[in-house]
């Protein structure tokens, strides 16, 4: 992961927040994938690590876990602004 622009490693274990949906047990923030991938989850658990909680993500905005993931800067637009 790559943070405040250095790789920097972080240590999680494999216990993930459960919710009761319907009587089932599903993930409560990032979903495991249709093939049952779990990278997504666990991303998401190591970056609330770093910033402390996991309601400290930014809801529903993907691009900082993109950059974290990457390294790479990013910009957002909105499609109404650009002329």
């Amino acid at each position: 992961m790559w943070l405040l622009g250095m790789p920097t490693s972080i240590v999680i274990d494999d216990y993930l927040p459960l919710d009761r949906y319907g009587g089932d047990k599903a993930t409560r923030y990032a979903k495991v994938g249709e093939d049952g991938a779990l990278w997504g989850t666990l991303f998401e658990k190591a970056f609330a690590k770093y910033l402390g909680m996991y309601e400290a993500i930014d809801a529903g905005g993907g691009a900082h876990g993109i950059e974290a993931m990457t390294g790479a800067p990013f910009e957002s637009f909105w499609h109404s602004e650009v002329t």
